[in-house]
Formats: C-alpha cells, structure tokens, sequence
C-alpha cells in the first residue's frame, strides 16, 4: 500500500492487522505492532514450536478471507482499494532468546535474536523464489520443534553484515 491513498491505506492496514494479531494473540502473545508488522514473542513453554506452522496457517486463513472480504464490499476505485488483492502476508519466525526492558516509557524487547528476527523481515525470499506470501522459519525453531526441517518447507538463507548467515524454510 506505501504510495497509495493515505487515508484508504493506513484503514485497510489497520483493518488486516487487526486481523492477523487477533488470530496470533490466543497461541503467542503480541507484543507491539510495528508498522505494518506484527510482532510476537512468547516465553518459555507459551508455545509450543511445532505448532508455530498451523497458527501460522490459520492466521493466514484468516487474512486471506478479510482481505477478500474487504476487496469485496469495497466500490472504491483508489489505487490502495485497487492492491487489495495483491496484498500478501509474511511471516519471520524464530526461536531464541530475549529479556523484556522499560526503555523510555515503552516495554521492548531487546537481544541478539531480537535484531535476527527484524532483519529477517528484509528477505530475499519473493526474489529468490517467486512467492510472495510465505513464512520464513529458522533453522533455530525446526530444531527447538524436534521436527526434521523437510516438513517446514524448502531450505533458504539470508546473510547479513551484523548477523552473518541465518539459516531457516520457506513455507508457501
């Protein structure tokens, strides 16, 4: 939606996380939203890592359906209502380690996971493979599921300057 009508835009973001966090929320507990992101973390035991991919597909289904909706009943032929259809949803998953700190006036979560997980929303995983909507899910969290890593979908990386080589599965 970035270049497109801002107030259609910022209605139809808020409406579709609304969404996405309400269907995340009872599995792992939504800490912030974050731009057009939603972020999650769970503590110890919260969630169990083998059924992050079914709450990530269920959110998915839920997305998908009210974006349909919205595209749907809307007559408006702005260019934000017009992207309705091509939105997609991304998922960055991992596992790891965070502490949760009041950093001017705001709880945050801070930690050298933390920063993985922020870089792995730049991805080059649409480029790489052509899909669009997908959950990027690290090697960290295949093995925190004890679930061989072919379950979760084909092998891909990322590297980065402050990080080095994360590791990790496309799902489609």
């Amino acid at each position: 939606l970035t270049g497109t009508e801002l107030d259609h835009a910022h209605d139809i973001l808020a409406d579709l996380l609304g969404v996405v966090a309400g269907a995340l929320r009872p599995s792992i507990p939504v800490e912030k939203l974050e731009g057009d992101a939603v972020f999650c973390a769970g503590g110890s035991g919260a969630v169990a890592a083998e059924t992050v991919l079914s709450t990530i597909e269920s959110c998915y289904a839920s997305f998908a359906r009210r974006r349909r909706t919205i595209d749907t009943l809307s007559t408006c032929t702005c260019a934000a209502c017009a992207a309705i259809p091509q939105l997609a949803l991304k998922f960055a998953a991992h596992y790891g380690e965070w502490v949760s700190r009041d950093i001017a006036g705001s709880r945050e979560l801070v930690g050298t996971d933390v920063i993985r997980v922020h870089r792995l929303l730049k991805n080059s995983v649409a480029e790489d493979t052509g899909v669009r909507a997908y959950a990027l899910i690290t090697d960290a969290l295949v093995e925190a599921a004890g679930v061989p890593g072919d379950a979760f979908g084909r092998e891909h990386s990322e590297r980065y300057e402050d990080c080095g080589e994360l590791r990790g599965r496309v799902v489609d």
